[in-house]
């Protein structure tokens, strides 16, 4: 039966749907036919297998300007697309064999069975928009960019365009990576004191920077937060810039971290 012609996103809205349902994001494995021998191999077999060796980069590395804080690194899988914020002694979650020991100036160290994994953080290297190598077992499948990717969410609210843009860094996927809301003192002049974390996208780019939920953020690379004006002028820091550094009070402790990244376009 055709589908009807008032439902123009049927397609997206029947991923949605099949993702509700398996309570996870649907990733190409789940297209594939089964194996002949399916039913004598166990899926957590075949689903380590296909993982053995990901294919993996670094694409900001985070460092907290007080002691008190460790060092983060995000690594993205560059066949599944998805991103994880990583400090060292972390596992990489759909790869637990791979373990980040360490974090240097512009590079993130991984081990896997006693061997070191170096990723170099290249700023001027790859940008967001390049294509994604394909699988081993999708090698006829069309292959777009993050970014392209993204855009497929672009034109559309709510739900949908949240989750089609988690990760990301192009606008408009920035504002709906978190939700960031002005905060005003309580004195009578009522002047902006930032911008409030309401609610955070794990993996996003503001999770790269070192937001969390309930964060109170201050500064962008030495500028105060402190008017509409000024936020404006922070989206852009961060549509733009490949050195960014945050000032933000958590909990009424002051921080400060400096994330560098690849290129975002």
């Amino acid at each position: 039966m055709a589908a009807p012609d008032c439902c123009p996103h049927q397609e997206e809205v029947a991923f949605f749907v099949l993702e509700l349902r398996l309570m996870r994001k649907v990733e190409p494995h789940d297209f594939d036919p089964p194996a002949p021998d399916a039913r004598t191999q166990p899926a957590t077999k075949r689903r380590t297998e296909a993982l053995e060796k990901p294919v993996l980069r670094v694409v900001s590395v985070r460092h907290s300007l007080e002691a008190t804080r460790l060092p983060a690194a995000t690594i993205e899988d560059r066949v599944e697309s998805p991103r994880y914020v990583l400090e060292p002694g972390d596992t990489l979650p759909p790869y637990p064999a791979y373990r980040l020991v360490r974090i240097e100036e512009d590079r993130a160290v991984l081990e896997s069975e006693g061997e070191e994994i170096v990723l170099q953080l290249a700023p001027r290297g790859d940008p967001l928009g390049q294509r994604l190598r394909p699988s081993e077992r999708a090698k006829s499948a069309i292959f777009r960019s993050l970014l392209s990717r993204a855009e497929q969410g672009a034109q559309h609210g709510g739900l949908m365009a949240q989750w089609r843009n988690v990760g990301l860094r192009g606008r408009p996927q920035l504002l709906q990576q978190a939700w960031l809301t002005p905060a005003h003192s309580e004195r009578t002049d009522g002047r902006m004191l930032g911008l409030r974390v309401r609610k955070l996208a794990e993996g996003s780019f503001w999770h790269q920077l070192g937001l969390q939920q309930g964060d109170l953020l201050t500064g962008v690379n030495g500028s105060p937060v402190d008017s509409l004006h000024a936020w404006q002028e922070a989206m852009q820091v961060a549509r733009n810039d490949q050195s960014i550094t945050v000032t933000l009070e958590r909990s009424a402790e002051q921080l400060r971290f400096r994330t560098r990244t690849i290129r975002p376009r």
